[in-house]
C-alpha cells in the first residue's frame, strides 16, 4: 500500500527511488555505492529474504532519471562487480531516455551505450527488471528490458513503455 503513495501519478513529478527500494528490500539492508557521483542513477546492495542482491535504479530526483555518460560508467562498473561475485541484479526503470547533445557526444555517449549493452549481454547472474513509471527508447533495453535477457520483467499497472515519450511527438 505504501508503494502507491511514493510514486506520483503525474509522470513529471519527482520522487525518491530510494524510498521504493527501502520498502522492497529487507529492513535497513540497502547500502548505496557512489552516492554523490552520477546521482541520476542509484546503485547498491540490499537483501531480499536475507540474500544479497545488486540494485540499479533510475533516480527521478536528478535529471528526471535520464541517463548520462557518468551514469553509464557507474552502472557498467557495478554490473561487472555483481557478476564477478555472483550477485543477482534487480533493476528499477523510471527513465525518459539518454541525455544527448554536444557535451554527450564529446563524452562518446553512443559508444558508452553500446558498452553498457555488451556488459548486460555478458552477465551470467539472474536479472529482474521492474518498470516503475516510464521507460522509453534505447534506455528501456539498457535498464535490462526485454532484449537484454531479463529473467523476469514486470511493470507497475500504470507504467508506460514506448519507443519515445508519447508526449514528445504530439508537441511538434
Amino acid at each position: 500500500e505504501n508503494l502507491r503513495n511514493i510514486v506520483p501519478d503525474d509522470p513529471n513529478k519527482p520522487y525518491d527511488v530510494k524510498d521504493v527500494i527501502d520498502l522492497l528490500v529487507d529492513k535497513k539492508s540497502f547500502y548505496e555505492i557512489s552516492e554523490n557521483y552520477a546521482q541520476n542513477i542509484v546503485i547498491g546492495f540490499g537483501r531480499l529474504d536475507g540474500k544479497v542482491i545488486g540494485i540499479v535504479a533510475n533516480q527521478p530526483m536528478f535529471n528526471a532519471g535520464a541517463m548520462d555518460t557518468d551514469g553509464i560508467d557507474k552502472v557498467i562498473s557495478f554490473l561487472c562487480l555483481c557478476d564477478s561475485f555472483n550477485i543477482p541484479l534487480l533493476f528499477f526503470h523510471d527513465i525518459p531516455g539518454f541525455l544527448v547533445g554536444k557535451a554527450a557526444e564529446r563524452k562518446r555517449v553512443a559508444s558508452k551505450v553500446m558498452n553498457y549493452m555488451n556488459a548486460l549481454g555478458l552477465l551470467s547472474v539472474p536479472k529482474i527488471s521492474i518498470i516503475v513509471r516510464k521507460t522509453y527508447g534505447m534506455a528501456f533495453w539498457n535498464m535490462c528490458g526485454s532484449g537484454c535477457a531479463a529473467d523476469f520483467l514486470v511493470a507497475w499497472p500504470s507504467a508506460e513503455m514506448s519507443f519515445v515519450d508519447p508526449a514528445s511527438p504530439a508537441k511538434r
